[in-house]
This record gives structure tokens, C-alpha cells and sequence, in this order.
């Protein structure tokens, strides 16, 4: 047996728990010792194979998210949001489209994987920055409502590349007032520039910082790969409260008076107390 793990493999078990999660060992064996991970609980699964998005406890514009078939990473169906915003004033606008589980209690330390694509806009692609949301935390404890506690964390894409193209950002921001008053803070990781009309499978690792500390831990992987790990994140300053809000989709915003029409899609979306991985 001992002999077989050494062989590139993957081992999956899973046992189903009495209120619905699984826990799951999956891992990765070589002879150059390559990471194999530890048995996890599963929090969430959804890859929207219901054909809606029931298995989340809201969608924030209905008319703008729709489940369907066409484009897809795995199985039948994948969320597709639509994003649009007409040309003309004000030059600064987003818009909004959403789906939200909340968890509670919260977790301090968890994993979160999904696949997102991002559509060639239909309007052409960008010429000038633009935001793009594609998973937001929080503490709030109201899946309709993300602004709901004391402070964000939020995966952000800007296409300000040189040639426009999506990218991978984190910011963190805070409500003001309370525990954990400050502003913003940006905490910039750059994985090179992602194509569009291309699946991507992103995983984040979250370890919430002790109240009134910077030794939060948040570690990104893009397809498999490790980008992006740092142990000195500030993310909640000194709330003591852990992320119970999960979102994807979440908005668009623009930075001049340019029309954005524009649809991106998810799929195969967990929560873990583990490594995922692709």
C-alpha cells in the first residue's frame, strides 16, 4: 500500500456527518514528497447542478443571475451574472449581482474554491479600469445584506494590466466605528494576467488575525498553483467576530462614463476547513 501512494495519485474518501457535511480526505502523492492534504469538513458544496440557486440563502438581483448550460467548468450548469451599466454620467458607477451563504457561527480559519470565468465584454474589451468583485467576506450574519458587520474581505480582478486583461487583488475594508474602525487596506498579489473566455480554479486560505494584530494568514492558489501566501494581514483589526457571509459575483465598477455590459460565470463552489484543491 505504502508502495502505491508513491505513484502520482489522488485519494478521495468521504463519510457523510448526522447534520448534512462531509469530511473528505483528498491528496496528492509523489516521490518528490509533494503536498497531500489533511482530512477537512466540508461546509459547502454547490456547482448549481439544481439548475438555480437555492443551495444559497440569497441572490441578490435575480433579474441579472441566471443558472444555465452553455458555459460551464464541470456538469450541467454554472452561474452567469450580468453586469450593466449605461454610457454617460456619473463617471463612477458599479453594478450589482450576487448569490450569499451565510454560515453561523462563523470561521476564523477556512478554505474557499471556485471556478469563475470572465466573458469578453460585450461592448468590446476595457480601455480603461475596471473593478471587478468576485468573492466577498464578511461578518455579517444577513445573507441579503454584505455590508451587514464590522468589516469586508473582498478578492477583487482590476483590468489595469497593459492590455487589460483581468488579475487577482485583495482588499480588505472596514465599516468604520466599533471594534474595528480604519480604512481601507489594499493588499496587492499580481498572478500575471488571466484571459478571458477561460475557466480559472481560485482557492483562498483565510486565518482571521488575533483582535489588535497583524498575524492574519491569507494564501491564494490559481489552478492548483500556489500565487500568493503572506502572514502579516490585518483583516478584521480588533473585532473579534469571524466570517460567517460567503459571496460570489458581487459587482462591477467602472472608473470613466463608458458603457460596461458584460457577463462572468462560477461553478463548483466549496467551503472547507482543509485545502481544497483543483
Amino acid at each position: 500500500m505504502r508502495e502505491a501512494l508513491t505513484n502520482l495519485g489522488a485519494l478521495l474518501l468521504s463519510a457523510s456527518l448526522a447534520w448534512g457535511q462531509q469530511v473528505v480526505l483528498s491528496g496528492q502523492f509523489t516521490l518528490s514528497g509533494q503536498r497531500s492534504t489533511s482530512p477537512y469538513t466540508l461546509l459547502f458544496d454547490d456547482g448549481f447542478e439544481s439548475g438555480d440557486t437555492t443551495a444559497w440563502d440569497n441572490t441578490s438581483h435575480p433579474a441579472k443571475t441566471a443558472v444555465q448550460g452553455v458555459i460551464k467548468h464541470a456538469g450541467s450548469y454554472a452561474v452567469e451574472f450580468h453586469y450593466q451599466i449605461a454610457a454617460g454620467a456619473p463617471a463612477s458607477q458599479d453594478d450589482n449581482a450576487w448569490v450569499s451563504k451565510v454560515i453561523n457561527p462563523g470561521y476564523s480559519h477556512f478554505f474557499m474554491r471556485g471556478y469563475i470565468y470572465f466573458k469578453t465584454p460585450e461592448v468590446g474589451i476595457d480601455t480603461f479600469p475596471v473593478q471587478r468583485k468576485l468573492i466577498w467576506l464578511g461578518d455579517s450574519t444577513a445573507a441579503n445584506n454584505n455590508v451587514g458587520g464590522n468589516y469586508q474581505v473582498i478578492i477583487n480582478s482590476f483590468t489595469v494590466t497593459p492590455n487589460f486583461k483581468p488579475d487577482l487583488r485583495l482588499v480588505t475594508q472596514y465599516n468604520g466605528g466599533g471594534a474595528c474602525p480604519g480604512s481601507q487596506l489594499s493588499r496587492d498579489f499580481y498572478a500575471g494576467e488571466l484571459n478571458w473566455d477561460t475557466w480559472y480554479g481560485v482557492e483562498i486560505e483565510i486565518v482571521l488575525n488575533t483582535p489588535g494584530s497583524a498575524d492574519g494568514t491569507l494564501a491564494v492558489w490559481l489552478d492548483g498553483a500556489q500565487i500568493y501566501t503572506a502572514s502579516d494581514v490585518n483583516f478584521r483589526r480588533g473585532c473579534t467576530t469571524p466570517i460567517s457571509f460567503f459571496s460570489i459575483g458581487e459587482q462591477v465598477n467602472r472608473t470613466n462614463s463608458q458603457e460596461i455590459n458584460e457577463y462572468r460565470y462560477g461553478d463548483n463552489w466549496k467551503i472547507a476547513t482543509g485545502y481544497i484543491g483543483p
